[in-house]
């Protein structure tokens, strides 16, 4: 058995390694996957679906692909803040 510090260590590492994993699909799948694919792989908005209104996120993964297209205006149209939440990651 691995002493406590050492479970810590590793644990961290496995979430790393997961939350660098979606966060790098995040950026490059709106680059080599069509919209109607990415649409038909994510999940509705849970805010959306219950309560009948768009959340701070709503719109994000089509901006998101609008931004990997260059395409900043509908991007901005989709979700305000897409390209500056892009461009974080």
């Amino acid at each position: 058995m691995l002493p406590p510090i050492a479970q810590l260590k590793r644990a961290l590492l496995i979430v790393w390694l997961i939350v660098s994993t979606i966060t790098l699909l995040t950026i490059f799948l709106p680059f080599v996957l069509p919209e109607s694919t990415i649409s038909r792989i994510t999940p509705d908005c849970e805010w959306k679906v219950k309560y009948q209104k768009s959340c701070a996120l709503c719109g994000m993964t089509s901006g998101f692909i609008h931004v990997a297209r260059g395409e900043f205006s509908r991007a901005s149209a989709s979700n305000r803040f897409s390209p500056f939440l892009f461009a974080f990651f």
